[in-house]
């Protein structure tokens, strides 16, 4: 058996000669045929006598056996070079040898290197057990010496082999063969007398021998070796080849460097003799009269421009003035400070009195979402029911010099999975000076078959807004998408959105998608995920909203026209909704807290365009004093000018019609919220990087148990806290809630069931145990590789699981990541009902980063802020049931010894606190007063673990 036409004389000529001669049949198969479309000319040079390359090589296999003397070889025609991914391969060898009823069969080695030799011995050994059991099977050598077991002397046949091998003329062009094969069989002599002179070395096994071999699959591993062997050498030659062509490049890199060294000094010389010729030119300047007589004139202007310029030496003039002015020093102290005191009570002042009135609206809406359904009612988009028919939605797109954003745009849209067949797409080009149109034609030809529609519209640029109306106009869908084209959009992000939106109520008028890589720091409710603003970057619209109160205020030019519109609506008496389920990745920034001078001058001006509008009387008075502090600062060259250039032209001039618009204000109660520059009130950790989840497979992501300890009585703050948990982002969760004395929450508990299996409820005794104790038996119930808790009276924001999980991935040395957390000072009534929230405060003692000895001192780490591996439980125990308070802290200690913890510095989550002075006096005085012993306990406690 030869792989190649030429195998059977280089491998084993001389045998076939020797088995020839003694009057044996010999029957040759040739595997595979060259399969290039190539021809060879004939030696007359005539093209038209041209043979076909696998033929020639077919007709010289023949010519050698004719040589020899056997009948001409049959020839599979496989292709070349793929012997080993050949399905049925043994099969069809197997035939062939059952017709045949072979004594011997003669087949390369598997220590070959080429890999086709390798499948055919591969072959060979698993067809020897359908073979007769006095069958041999001689493995011969061509490319690879092997370990022979038997040398065949030739030296008689050595000539015969040598005709034959000089058939292969096609061969013996690209390569001295016959030289190669006669050294290896001259090589195999070593052993044996001078007068012999050539010997083919072969490994001889019988049937069993071969069986043996084939069963301990030696053979298959050691191809599995020689593959990788293979893989590595084609590898390097590509490595090889790739830094060849890495060489030609430097190497023309070099050569125009050097012609451009070259040009620079032949053009340095020219400047050396300009500066020559200058240098002679100003010497007689110098030497004039007239340079000598002006020279008082020179003088006096060098004074009023340098450093001794007139208005210096006024400032000098003054702080000496001042310095001399008798006046006590607390005195001018106060003075000098009274710039900067102003700027700061300007900046207090600019917090508008309405947000706690607006906060407190929002609290009462989530009393009445708690209150008012049940748990399936208000199902989380995760658990919603998956619509059959999805709608037709628009997607309005406005572009301005956007031609490098479109392509990665249009094809992440593409591969979404919301049907492209139900999308009209509408790009706005607000007068770009770049390719965008020649990019959107090019694109609408490649993808727009896709598409129910692919609309292009050519537009002065007269802002964001009034493209966006100018998109909306176009389609009629009820849905509109209005979204920026430095979007990307992940599988889900269409349906999740519009599945939310087809089951909302119909006064929710918008869905936000959550952006990544850095999210949106705006507060939102954890609870119901209603907002008082919508960024306007991807969102889903409700066109009907839309409409009722008459969209974009194109006014605004560029930015805050999405929290204009938000404001617009609320008023209208419609409800805003944030989707985190539902995200995209939005590439807005350079780098994290990148100043993009549009942006910064864009947001001041329609801080003062909604205040006009929507604020108070208090927070349009502060207008200009804002401004006043604005301009005291420079983020970047030129922004004060082009502030108060913006000034008037993006707000003065529509003060009139703003201060119109509020006379004809739809809802005279609704108040809307001013913070400094700001809206809302931001989430620290804005430029936290959001890395990538794998939401399609969750089981390849690690389970995360979330433990509550409750009691009765506290219905309502463990409802809220339950539905935080299923709005988690992170899919792969288990809910566990322990209740302590009772069985008053099982209702609650088993309302939410419905909505996922993955929730546990326990009852620990009709005796209170202790929260400790609580705690503990939470953990033993867990699944998860890794736990948390949350009390119920605290919340989690959405992505509270996912940012740790990911940030413990990326560490696996971390057994544990925790984040920062709002402190809110609630009133609570009996049954759990928030009445009252006081101000979301970041405790400035909290915001640190991982250092075991300070967490030996203090807590830094409120106990819904931490994930943590299972492991750490089942090692070093629970909590300790001794301890009433400080209990998170004991098992901090412990759980962080000899360990690494990942810190986060985003706010993903809040505990809530006395609202009441004497209620958080008493808690602190308890808190204090636990302190030493539980430190000392934990000292005990720690060195047991050593």
């Amino acid at each position: 058996m030869a792989p190649h036409p030429d195998d059977e004389v280089f491998g084993c000529g001389g045998a076939l000669t020797q088995l020839v001669a003694a009057g044996a049949e010999v029957r040759v198969l040739v595997l595979t045929d060259h399969q290039k479309d190539t021809a060879i000319c004939s030696e007359s040079g005539d093209d038209a006598q041209a043979e076909p390359y696998h033929l020639l090589r077919r007709q010289e296999s023949c010519q050698a056996a004719e040589v020899i003397g056997y009948e001409s070889p049959e020839f599979l025609g496989l292709p070349d070079g793929s012997l080993l991914e050949q399905t049925g391969l043994e099969v069809r060898i197997s035939a062939w040898l059952k017709a045949i009823n072979p004594d011997l069969i003669l087949a390369p080695s598997v220590w070959e290197m080429h890999r086709d030799h390798r499948a055919v011995a591969i072959a060979a050994l698993q067809v020897m057990a359908d073979m007769s059991d006095d069958c041999q099977l001689a493995m011969y050598e061509i490319g690879t010496p092997l370990k022979s077991n038997f040398l065949l002397n030739i030296t008689p046949q050595a000539e015969v082999k040598e005709q034959a091998m000089s058939c292969f003329h096609s061969q013996l062009a690209q390569q001295n063969y016959s030289n190669q094969i006669n050294g290896l069989n001259a090589y195999r002599t070593y052993s044996l007398p001078l007068s012999v002179k050539s010997v083919e070395a072969f490994f001889l096994l019988n049937k069993q021998q071969a069986g043996a071999i084939a069963a301990k699959n030696e053979a298959r591993q050691e191809n599995e070796v020689l593959l990788a062997a293979e893989q590595a050498v084609q590898q390097f030659q590509q490595d090889a080849i790739a830094a060849d062509l890495r060489y030609q490049k430097l190497d023309e890199e070099f050569r125009l460097q050097a012609d451009f060294v070259q040009r620079l000094e032949n053009d340095i010389d020219g400047l050396k003799s300009d500066l020559q010729d200058a240098h002679q030119k100003l010497d007689h300047i110098y030497a004039s009269k007239s340079w000598k007589v002006t020279r008082p004139l020179r003088t006096l202007s060098r004074y009023l421009r340098g450093q001794s310029s007139l208005r210096t030496l006024v400032f000098i003039t003054a702080r000496r003035l001042w310095k001399a002015l008798p006046l006590p020093s607390v005195a001018k102290q106060a003075i000098r400070s009274l710039p900067s005191g102003l700027v700061q009570s300007v900046q207090r002042e600019a917090y508008s009195t309405s947000n706690n009135v607006v906060a407190e609206a929002f609290l009462e809406q989530r009393q009445k979402f708690i209150s008012s359904a049940s748990p399936v009612d208000n199902i989380p988009l995760r658990y919603l029911r998956v619509i059959d028919d999805l709608p037709v939605i628009d997607l309005s797109v406005v572009t301005y010099n956007s031609s490098g954003l479109l392509e990665t745009f249009i094809s992440s849209l593409h591969r979404q999975n919301y049907p492209c067949d139900r999308l009209v797409l509408t790009f706005v080009d607000n007068g770009s000076t770049d390719n965008s149109i020649q990019v959107l034609e090019s694109l609408r030809s490649s993808f727009g078959r896709f598409f129910a529609g692919f609309n292009i519209l050519h537009r002065t640029n007269r802002g964001f807004g009034a493209g966006h109306n100018a998109g909306i106009a176009e389609g009629q869908a009820d849905y509109v998408l209005v979204v920026n084209p430095d979007i990307e959009f992940e599988a889900d992000t269409l349906t999740s959105l519009v599945t939310q939106a087809v089951q909302d109520d119909s006064d929710v008028a918008c869905w936000e998608a959550r952006q990544k890589p850095y999210e949106h720091p705006k507060r939102y409710d954890p609870v119901t995920l209603e907002a008082i603003w919508c960024s306007h970057a991807c969102i889903l619209l409700r066109r009907s909203a839309m409409a009722e109160i008459g969209g974009y205020d194109e006014r605004i030019f560029l930015y805050g026209e999405d929290v204009e519109v938000s404001y617009r609506l609320r008023e209208a008496g419609f409800r805003l909704k944030y989707v985190p389920a539902s995200s995209v990745w939005h590439y807005t920034y350079d780098s994290a807290g990148e100043v993009k001078p549009a942006q910064y001058v864009g947001s001041i001006l329609s801080n003062f365009y909604l205040r006009s509008r929507y604020g108070n009387k208090k927070d349009r008075a502060l207008i200009f004093p804002l401004l006043a502090a604005i301009l005291l600062r420079s983020p970047f060259r030129g922004s004060r000018r082009a502030l108060l250039k913006g000034v008037y032209s993006r707000y003065l001039k529509h003060l009139p019609s703003l201060i119109a618009d509020r006379k004809k204000q739809a809802y005279k109660g609704m108040l809307f919220p001013f913070r400094l520059m700001d809206y809302e009130q931001a989430r620290e950790g804005a430029f936290v990087e959001a890395l990538p989840l794998n939401k399609g497979d969750q089981q390849e992501l690690p389970l995360v148990s979330i433990i509550t300890r409750t009691v009765a009585g506290r219905d309502k703050l463990l409802r809220q806290a339950g539905y935080t948990v299923l709005n988690q982002t992170y899919p792969n969760i288990e809910w566990v809630v322990v209740e302590d004395g009772g069985q008053q929450q099982k209702n609650v508990v088993e309302a939410f069931m419905q909505a996922d299996a993955r929730i546990k409820i326990v009852y620990q005794g009709l005796e209170k145990a202790g929260r400790s104790a609580a705690g503990n038996q939470g953990m033993a119930l867990a699944s998860g590789e890794w736990m948390m808790f949350l009390d119920d009276d605290d919340c989690l924001y959405a992505d509270h699981v996912e940012t740790l999980m990911l940030q413990l991935l990326e560490n696996p040395q971390a057994s544990a990541a925790y984040s920062l957390a709002w402190e809110v000072e609630s009133d609570i009534q009996q049954g759990g009902a928030v009445i009252k929230e006081g101000g979301y405060r970041q405790v400035a003692a909290l915001r640190q980063s991982y250092d075991y000895a300070l967490l030996r001192e203090c807590n830094y780490i409120p106990i819904q802020a931490i994930l943590f591996s299972a492991k750490l439980f089942h090692e070093r125990g629970g909590f300790n049931t001794d301890i009433d308070y400080l209990e998170d802290w004991h098992l901090w200690q412990r759980y962080a010894y000899n360990q690494t913890f990942v810190y986060v510095a985003k706010t993903t989550s809040l505990y809530r606190t006395p609202m009441n002075s004497d209620e958080r006096a008493r808690r602190q005085k308890l808190l204090d007063d636990a302190y030493a012993d539980v430190k000392q306990n934990a000292a005990q406690a720690i060195a047991d673990i050593k």
